[in-house]
């Protein structure tokens, strides 16, 4: 039995997967990073509930307002990057991974009424300072918004 395996990388079309798995309907969609393949994911539950879920990616070129998002799940990697580091390290950042005003700037575009969580995720350990992140987020989505940042043991009730 067990949870079938998806193949989205496989594949250079976004795909639906429709009823493969009883609860969720999930539809990938591509995502620039770095020169590389990589995929979002939007996610339907039976109850209502929808969510995106974006991490290694420079920008999202999509809008999800339509859909009117309830979750967002959102790398937020960096605020700026050590001018220190190496160019291949820089470039690997600034192509591959989600500024905070990048995130700030998808949120703004997604932000409906129905919006009610968004959890920050792969943050930097150098380039990134959580609480200013969440701070900044806070001001773009509002009060009514739990902005929290994906940690271990944390837990969020959809």
């Amino acid at each position: 039995m067990g949870i079938p395996v998806f193949e989205p990388y496989k594949t250079d079309k976004d795909k639906a997967f429709g009823n493969m798995i009883p609860c969720f309907k999930l539809t990938a969609f591509r995502l620039p990073h770095d020169g590389e393949s990589n995929f979002g994911t939007l996610i339907y539950t039976k109850s209502g509930h929808r969510m995106v879920y974006l991490t290694d990616f420079e920008y999202c070129p999509y809008v999800f307002a339509k859909q009117k998002l309830n979750t967002i799940l959102i790398e937020c990697n960096y605020t700026k990057v050590d001018e220190n580091a190496d160019e291949s390290k820089k470039n690997h950042v600034y192509r591959g991974h989600c500024s905070l005003e990048t995130c700030k700037a998808f949120l703004k575009a997604n932000q409906t009424d129905a919006l009610r969580n968004v959890i920050l995720c792969h943050l930097s350990s150098d380039n990134a300072d959580p609480v200013e992140m969440v701070s900044q987020v806070q001001e773009v989505v509002g009060s009514s918004v739990k902005v929290i940042v994906a940690r271990k043991g944390v837990s969020i009730t959809l």
